[in-house]
């Protein structure tokens, strides 16, 4: 093959290598100035991103200190409150021993309890039916601990609005002499100085021809 001509004179093959070298080397520079360029971009930027969310860790801790501070002085201002209560209140119950007697009506209305009466008595519990005849039943039911005497509740279902005291008999059992002929709850509380009993569980009383039906109720 003859030589390639540059600018009409005859060049050897071997300049051209040459010359396409030196181009490659200056692109490769130029290719490592860009890359170096972009690096220290994304450098900046990353050390840009660091630095806020460092900034933003600090202000979070120093929020969550201000709120255990907040939380701390409220502690504080709450147990001086506390205590001050506390020491109006024994200053209270110590004037009401001296003006009040044991029974008096007011203890309760200063929120205290009696101090002469004795503790409210528990529910009596296991209230049971026992048939007598066709139309008389016996309710019985275990003797509650502390009770001076019972009250028995009792409605008429779809009749009476609420339940009426319908006895109350110092013997855990109670006999219902002439019941209406529907279904009628039945329950018991215990009574004595210290005040009532929460209910016991009620009892529905289904009167039929030949059978009385117990079911506990709530």
């Amino acid at each position: 093959m003859r030589p390639e001509t540059r600018a009409g004179r005859r060049v050897p093959r071997g300049c051209d290598l040459k010359h396409a070298a030196d181009v490659a080397s200056r692109g490769d520079a130029r290719s490592r100035a860009r890359f170096g360029s972009l690096q220290v971009a994304v450098d900046e930027r990353f050390a840009g991103v660091a630095s806020a969310v460092r900034e933003a860790m600090m202000e979070a801790r120093h929020a969550l200190n201000r709120q255990k501070t907040a939380w701390q002085l409220a502690m504080t201002a709450r147990n001086g409150a506390v205590t001050e209560m506390r020491r109006l209140l024994r200053a209270l119950l110590k004037e009401l021993s001296v003006r009040l007697s044991p029974l008096d009506e007011r203890w309760v209305s200063f929120g205290f309890n009696k101090p002469g009466a004795k503790v409210r008595p528990d529910a009596p519990t296991n209230v049971t039916v026992v048939r007598i005849s066709e139309t008389a039943e016996s309710v019985q039911w275990e003797k509650a601990p502390g009770a001076d005497y019972y009250r028995v509740h009792a409605r008429v279902v779809g009749v009476d609005a609420e339940a009426t005291v319908v006895g109350t008999p110092v013997d855990p059992d109670f006999m219902f002499e002439s019941l209406a002929l529907a279904e009628t709850e039945v329950w018991i509380t215990a009574m004595n100085s210290g005040g009532e009993s929460r209910r016991s569980e009620v009892i529905l009383v289904e009167i039929g021809a030949g059978a009385v039906e117990v079911k506990s109720g709530s």
